[in-house]
Parts: C-alpha cells; sequence; structure tokens
C-alpha cells in the first residue's frame, strides 16, 4: 500500500511539473527572452542592408568608385547584398542565464523527486541529503554570473 501511494505522489508531483512548464512555454517567446537589450531594430538593420546594396550597385557601375566607398579593411565574411539582414541582437548573458535556468530548474525538478522518495524510505537522510546539495546549488549560480554582471554594469552606466 505505501508504494503505490509513493508511486502516486511522485506522479502527481511529476505531472504537475510537467503541464506547469507546457503552460509557461506556451506564454514566453524564447526568441525575445534571448534578444539584447537596445539590440539593432529592424530599420538599423534594413539601413546596413541598404547600404551594403548601394556598394554592390556601385561596384558594378564603377568598380574603383565602389573601392572609395568601402572600408580600407572589409569584412570578407559580411554577408553579400543578396542575403536578408541578420538578427544581431541575441544576448549572451541572457543567454548563459536560461541555460543555467534550465540546468538548475531541471536539477531542483530531479532533486524534489528524491526528496520524495526519501520521504517514504529514509526521511532521517533527508537533512543530509539537503545538507550535501547546498554548495553545488550555489556554485551552480554562478551561470548567472554573464546576466548579473551586464545587469550591474546597466546601474553603472548614466
Amino acid at each position: 500500500m505505501q508504494e503505490w501511494f509513493m508511486g502516486g505522489t511522485i506522479l502527481i508531483y511529476n505531472l504537475f511539473i510537467i503541464i506547469y512548464v507546457v503552460s509557461l512555454s506556451n506564454k514566453v517567446s524564447l526568441k525575445e527572452l534571448l534578444k539584447e537589450k537596445g539590440s539593432p531594430t529592424k530599420a538599423v538593420a534594413a539601413a546596413r542592408y541598404a547600404a551594403r546594396v548601394a556598394v554592390e550597385a556601385a561596384r558594378v557601375a564603377d568598380p574603383a568608385a565602389a573601392q572609395a566607398l568601402q572600408a580600407p579593411a572589409a569584412d570578407p565574411t559580411a554577408p553579400t547584398p543578396a542575403e536578408p539582414p541578420a538578427d544581431e541582437g541575441t544576448s549572451y548573458s541572457r543567454a548563459a542565464g536560461m541555460v543555467g535556468a534550465v540546468v538548475l530548474s531541471d536539477f531542483v525538478w530531479a532533486l524534489g523527486n528524491v526528496v520524495l522518495y526519501k520521504g517514504f524510505t529514509a526521511p532521517t537522510e533527508i537533512k543530509d541529503l539537503l545538507t550535501g546539495v547546498a554548495p553545488f546549488l550555489l556554485a551552480s549560480s554562478t551561470l548567472f554570473a554573464p546576466y548579473a554582471f551586464n545587469q550591474l554594469s546597466e546601474v553603472f552606466k548614466s
């Protein structure tokens, strides 16, 4: 009887987490979450694209004039005018923070399963388990360091 109750409790816990994560993910745009604050707008990207098209048109009409329009150290990996403007707004600190959030939330989810299991099989071991995990959680929080430093740098800008 106790095994059935334990299995049901763990199943309900996991179903709740899955339903919560799925409902939350439907309301959030991953692309918007990872976008850098103050990233170039579509208008800026379109202006850069138009400038590349103008340089390409000048190159076809008069190669010498096009050479004068281009910067002396032109980037050979720059997109050609036939390519659409690239999305330049992804933030490394936000991406690292999101990866950290996913890793830590998965760890806490798994830890919840272990604590529930230990609650039925060996309740006295839960305190030692959580005490041993605390330093790992503290060290794992360093995954958010790039995002935290980025936010702190915004505070000191004026």
